[in-house]
């Protein structure tokens, strides 16, 4: 069995999960897929194209109707997906198309679809289930747009995540050491 993965690291080959990359496919980028996915070698590459080109077209199709794509790279329980107004414990890295890493955050706690993060995110995020890891590709439209976010995102950026879904409606998270506490409020006379 092929180790066929559009998210393979740089290094591992998406076809045959082995060797060098040295090849790059020339049809990503035309998908929306960033970083585009890599091969050991044009041998590989062809032999693997038809189950690639399918990516290419449910990015395409995903991207026209969303967005984003949602890619899933270990699904999660297939049970529990959030919903509007839920909290969720998330880990994630934020990369650039650059491959500069802008943000990472091990456990993020956010309540989601009530449009407290870009809009890629409160949409792509009810589709993962508790346990999942995916990858998330979001189109500026559907988060920073033409303004960008000074000096961290530059104007009309596609964001590229790595996400896991680690919890929905968790206990809150402990203060991080040296957080002040929160003041307690006063008392009435």
């Amino acid at each position: 069995g092929s180790l066929f993965s559009v998210f393979a690291m740089p290094q591992v080959c998406a076809g045959c999960g082995k060797g060098e990359c040295t090849e790059v496919c020339p049809s990503c980028g035309e998908a929306g897929i960033v970083p585009p996915t890599r091969f050991c070698s044009q041998e590989c590459f062809k032999t693997n194209w038809k189950t690639h080109k399918k990516l290419h077209t449910e990015a395409k199709d995903s991207f026209a109707k969303n967005g984003w794509w949602l890619r899933t790279v270990a699904p999660g329980d297939g049970e529990n997906f959030p919903k509007a107004g839920d909290v969720v414990l998330m880990s994630f890295t934020g990369t650039l198309e650059s491959g500069k890493v802008y943000d990472t955050n091990p456990e993020f706690e956010i309540k989601i679809g009530k449009g407290l993060v870009i809009k890629g995110w409160d949409e792509a995020v009810p589709q993962m289930s508790v346990g999942e890891k995916a990858k998330l590709i979001v189109k500026p439209e559907k988060a920073y747009g033409n303004k960008g976010w000074a000096p961290v995102i530059p104007p009309n950026e596609t964001l590229i995540y790595d996400l896991q879904l680690s919890e929905i409606n968790p206990p809150p998270l402990p203060p991080k050491p040296g957080a002040k506490p929160a003041p307690m409020p006063k008392k009435g006379r």
